[in-house]
């Protein structure tokens, strides 16, 4: 293997069009698990700031947020290998890559080691296969699912991160499920009540907000490809139309028995299953709005489907901003929290991809006439900390303000 590095990097210093990474950026090399370079592949890089506060990602890809692959795969920079599989990364970063079946990721060493040797990416056909469907056997699209340690912290409700969503066949596809850290809660646990912590052989999956319906267990140890299929009876299927100013979409639903669980969001409306016959009420992602009780939804527009639609609540008004990072590009994909001068965090927001925020403002509540909006986690970490101050004039109901763009300042 240190000959095909050795090699590799031999190759990227001589001749003319070879590949030369940019300043500052380390060489990382996709390649086979027998350590053949891959050409061709298609690869993506965040920057470790923003893999270890995911909080920016928001709306539909909600769901994949602890999926790491996923994450990379939709929000990183693209890049494709070389025909010696190489590609070039920051320390520090976080690097996918696929290639037909093939899927893997690593991290960037930071720093970098003094020896000038490439980062191997290793890529293989492991992944998870998770179908959803009914008591019939019919396939059941859009579920959330979520996936536990089997040795979790709590055999009740145990730690659990979310994985996607299936698609319309009702099939999730998880990719490089070795790079999903499904214990980092019960290690923590462990660390604080000085135990040594055991890794968990398997993971255990389940359908995000239907408590204690199907599990399926997966082994980890193993490294083996597995597909399961999760029955979910007595379910029925909720797509809520939200008002147009909602942002992020998606709802949390609290329903009685059950706890909460949130929506996914599909073609412009939330969708959200639930067992029949249970009363909920919903909570705006803005954390400003609460939707009174829906209790139990009425007549089915299909079989087991349900549709409503939502109001836009009258006493709201909406205030819109377009805000802009101190290096003047759009500060999308971030997380603000807002702040009423000194005192305690009040809400979150988060911005769409032209950097556009929307607050939702209960008229019946005080607002102050300022307000203070932070980054607190970016697909752009260099922003975290970036913040700026609304200028509010008195807000009546249903009125909607546009405050144009503003650019942040640094922290």
């Amino acid at each position: 293997m240190r000959l095909l590095f050795a090699s590799l990097l031999l190759l990227t210093s001589c001749g003319d069009g070879t590949f030369q990474p940019p300043a500052g950026h380390a060489l990382v090399v996709v390649t086979n698990t027998a350590g053949t370079p891959i050409p061709n592949a298609s690869t993506w890089w965040l920057p470790a700031g923003a893999m270890a506060n995911r909080w920016w990602v928001s709306g539909a890809d909600t769901f994949g947020r602890d999926n790491t692959f996923e994450v990379l795969r939709r929000h990183g920079n693209a890049r494709t290998s070389d025909a010696n599989g190489l590609v070039a990364a920051p320390p520090g970063a976080w690097v996918a890559a696929l290639s037909g079946e093939l899927a893997g990721v690593t991290r960037v060493p930071d720093p970098l080691p003094a020896t000038a040797t490439a980062v191997r990416l290793a890529i293989d056909d492991w992944h998870w296969v998770v179908r959803t469907v009914d008591d019939k056997g019919a396939p059941l699209a859009d579920v959330a699912i979520g996936a536990s340690p089997s040795l979790g912290i709590d055999t009740m409700e145990p730690f659990h991160v979310v994985l996607g969503q299936t698609d319309a066949t009702g099939r999730l596809v998880v990719r490089a499920p070795g790079s999903i850290d499904l214990e980092a809660e019960t290690r923590l646990s462990a660390r604080q009540k000085g135990e040594q912590h055991v890794e968990s052989p398997s993971a255990i999956l389940i359908a995000e907000g239907l408590g204690y319906g199907d599990k399926q267990s997966i082994r980890l140890t193993s490294r083996r490809s597995e597909e399961v299929t999760l029955r979910l009876s007595f379910v029925q299927r909720i797509e809520f139309t939200t008002p147009e100013d909602l942002w992020p979409r998606g709802l949390d639903a609290w329903t009685r028995h059950w706890g909460i669980g949130s929506t996914t969001e599909v073609a412009g409306k939330s969708v959200l299953y639930s067992p029949p016959g249970i009363g909920m009420s919903l909570m705006g992602t803005p954390w400003t709005w609460q939707q009174p009780a829906l209790g139990v939804p009425g007549p089915p527009v299909g079989d087991g489907l349900f549709q409503v639609t939502l109001p836009m609540p009258p006493e709201v008004a909406v205030v819109r901003a377009r805000l802009l990072a101190h290096d003047g590009a759009p500060a999308e994909r971030c997380q603000f929290l807002l702040a009423r001068g000194s005192e305690q965090l009040q809400s979150r927001a988060w911005s769409q991809p032209d950097g556009t925020i929307v607050l939702w403002l209960n008229t019946e509540e005080p607002i102050p006439n300022a307000m203070r909006v932070e980054v607190a986690a970016s697909v752009a970490p260099e922003r975290i900390g970036q913040h700026t101050t609304l200028v509010l004039s008195e807000l009546t109901a249903g009125q909607r303000v546009d405050l144009g763009t503003l650019t942040l300042s640094k922290p």
